[in-house]
């Protein structure tokens, strides 16, 4: 039986995004409950799967939004180089997401 359901990215970036601000809500409870600062919660804090989640929800509406900038890029322009600028992008941004969460986690 073939699946005759679609991709739908406004789906899931809005997924993404109610995701994303329960993680930043769960972070900040976390920030009152320990008394530090938001970034000293995030560094040094005694909860690391709330941070997990907050970075991973804002990597991916970030990388959606550099995804669809590229193309907005490449269907305004007619030139096709933006998409592989975009590529480019998203690969630095998340390589960087990854050093990130592999010092923090």
């Amino acid at each position: 039986m073939l699946c005759t359901c679609r991709f739908n990215p406004s789906s899931y970036y809005t997924q993404s995004g109610a995701s994303l601000l329960v993680a930043i809500n769960a972070v900040k409870k976390g920030v009152v409950a320990e008394g530090m600062e938001i970034w000293d919660h995030i560094w040094r804090g005694h909860e690391p799967t709330s941070v997990a989640v907050m970075t991973e929800d804002g990597a991916a509406v970030t990388g959606l939004a550099i995804a669809a900038a590229s193309l907005v890029a490449v269907n305004t322009s007619g030139n096709a180089i933006y998409d592989s600028i975009g590529s480019m992008i998203l690969v630095i941004y998340l390589e960087r997401y990854v050093v990130f969460l592999s010092l923090n986690v």
